[in-house]
């Protein structure tokens, strides 16, 4: 009888912790099934989406994370291969010209390695759901914080161009400036040198005229002096 006791007793506690095991697993399972809300990717502006618009790898990779901003965290680990090896694509395609930085390439790597860290999380059994949807959000950020880069890069060469129109303008005019200001002013110095010299000339004519007049002896003289050289 008391062995009967016994094994009742044994079998009604492997029974409980059975049902206990199964009611973990069944809130595990409901964990990584439940839909998690993330944040919206910063988008580009309209001048610097033109300016990436023929960039494809970017473009594939901006569309495949739209679905992760409200995504389990099974399907967040499920997609992860695929979605490190477009971010990988996007890192090693040819960027456009005006793209070409340090910083933004930094960002480029940012993005990959945290990518990467969700594809390893896949292969670690005892993975919490949270964890996965911490770096879901950190991947999230990464790539804003790269449009938030190429939004800055084509401001920035749109104000350059701007300067450039600017200062070929102010280039274009001073030449212009500089000849309706001096040539003015050389001609009015002509014209006073040229006035002058005639002012002075007839002065001496008058002042002639004004002697012969006065002294009959200046004309005797000039007429002598005629005569001597006939």
């Amino acid at each position: 009888m008391k062995f009967f006791s016994l094994l009742f007793f044994i079998v009604l506690f492997v029974s409980c912790e059975d049902d206990k095991a199964g009611e973990a697993d069944t809130i595990k399972k409901s964990d990584f099934s439940k839909e998690q809300n993330h944040m919206v990717i910063d988008p580009l502006t309209g001048g610097a989406a033109k300016k990436v618009d023929q960039w494809q790898e970017y473009i594939v990779v901006r569309d495949f994370l739209n679905q992760y901003s409200s995504i389990t965290p099974n399907e967040a680990l499920n997609n992860s291969r695929e979605l490190n090896n477009l971010v990988k694509a996007l890192k090693d395609s040819v960027t456009p010209n005006f793209l070409d930085s340090h910083s933004f390439a930094a960002r480029v790597n940012l993005l990959h390695n945290e990518t990467l860290r969700l594809f390893d999380m896949s292969s670690i059994s005892s993975i919490k759901s949270f964890e996965i949807s911490d770096q879901v959000l950190k991947i999230m950020e990464a790539f804003s914080s790269l449009n938030s880069k190429i939004n800055t890069l084509v401001q920035q060469a749109d104000l350059e161009v701007q300067l450039d129109v600017i200062s070929f303008s102010k280039e274009e005019k001073k030449p212009s400036l500089l000849i309706k200001e001096d040539v003015p002013e050389f001609k009015k110095v002509k014209r006073k040198s040229i006035k002058a010299g005639e002012k002075e000339q007839k002065m001496r004519i008058i002042l002639d005229k004004n002697k012969r007049k006065r002294n009959p002896k200046y004309k005797r003289t000039n007429k002598n002096v005629e005569s001597k050289n006939h």
